[in-house]
């Protein structure tokens, strides 16, 4: 009869300690409970401020759907545990620094489809467990130096359809083991140099729907698990980096070369490219230690040296005809 009664006090604790998790549920909100925790759901409430009392055992917060503006520095504090943060479809603009730095267990942050101009330093200090980031269709035009610096668990990266119009350098330095990268739809003009060289683990660059006109030929060198590339590039001059496109063993690649009457160039052999008509010289456009200048006609022209030869010194002296001769 004992043993029956601790049984039947234990289920009730149980009973007890479950209700409380469902009690603490903000009161707009709608609150269930499964192995992992509490999925907390207060998706397309009208709310404009987002509330306070999320019980500490909330394994997924959904606030999609709202009126939501902004993220305060303090608003997760107690939210050690929660994985998912469902904050899609909003109105927001800002995100406080630190806004997300309790958040140590969170794996995946959804903040697409919102009106985010600028990704501030310290925006998502301390997510050490983050996987998986979506920012896509927001209005981000600048990326602040170090905004990304603290997410070295980072795999998945979603900055498409905003305005960006390049990216530093140092954006992507510390995300280590990002494998997909999506920059597609954005106004991006020009790749700076080793922007992407830390990214050893990168599987996948999406870039097509962008404005770039160059892209030198070692953009990529260090991505030496490249698999999946996609970019948009009118470049009927950019023969170094179509020789290096050649030269990779990619899963599926879709970089498409326009000429400057929008054509596609089927085919990319050097004399594709003898008619350009680029207004400036830039870097890589002559290979292999080559000079470039402008001739009388506005026409770029390479000075080849150490035997290389042909429009922008890709080519090599057949030597042993020389000789016969």
């Amino acid at each position: 009869m004992k043993m029956m009664f601790y049984n039947v006090a234990a289920c009730l604790l149980v009973i007890a300690v479950s209700n409380d998790r469902v009690l603490s549920c903000p009161s707009i909100c709608y609150c269930s409970t499964d192995i992992n925790g509490v999925n907390v759901n207060c998706g397309n409430r009208g709310l404009t401020v987002i509330p306070r009392n999320f019980t500490n055992d909330s394994y997924t917060i959904s606030l999609s759907g709202n009126n939501l503006t902004f993220v305060k520095n303090d608003t997760f504090e107690h939210n050690i545990n929660l994985k998912y943060l469902y904050l899609y479809n909003n109105q927001i603009t800002t995100i406080q620094q630190g806004a997300f730095q309790n958040l140590l267990a969170l794996q995946t942050l959804y903040l697409y489809n919102n009106q985010i101009t600028t990704i501030q330093q310290g925006a998502f200090q301390n997510l050490l467990a983050l996987q998986t980031l979506y920012l896509y269709n927001n209005q981000i035009t600048t990326i602040q130096q170090g905004a990304f610096q603290n997410l070295l668990a980072l795999q998945t990266l979603d900055l498409s359809g905003n305005n960006l119009t390049f990216v530093k350098n140092d954006t992507f330095e510390h995300n280590i083991n990002l494998q997909h990268l999506y920059l597609y739809n954005n106004k991006i003009t020009t790749i700076q140099q080793g922007t992407f060289q830390n990214l050893s683990g990168l599987l996948e660059i999406s870039m097509s729907g962008n404005n770039l006109t160059f892209v030198k030929n070692d953009t990529f060198e260090h991505n030496i698990n490249l698999k999946y590339l996609d970019l948009d590039l009118v470049c009927d001059c950019n023969v170094p980096f179509w020789s290096w496109v050649k030269s990779q063993s990619f899963y599926e690649d879709f970089v498409t070369c326009l000429d400057r009457d929008n054509v596609i160039l089927s085919s990319l052999q050097e004399s594709d490219f003898d008619n350009c008509t680029y207004k400036s010289c830039y870097p890589d456009y002559c290979s292999n230690g080559g000079s470039c200048s402008q001739n009388s006609y506005v026409d770029l022209v390479c000075s080849c040296v150490g035997g290389w030869t042909g429009t922008t010194c890709t080519g090599k002296w057949n030597i042993h005809r020389i000789e016969r001769l």
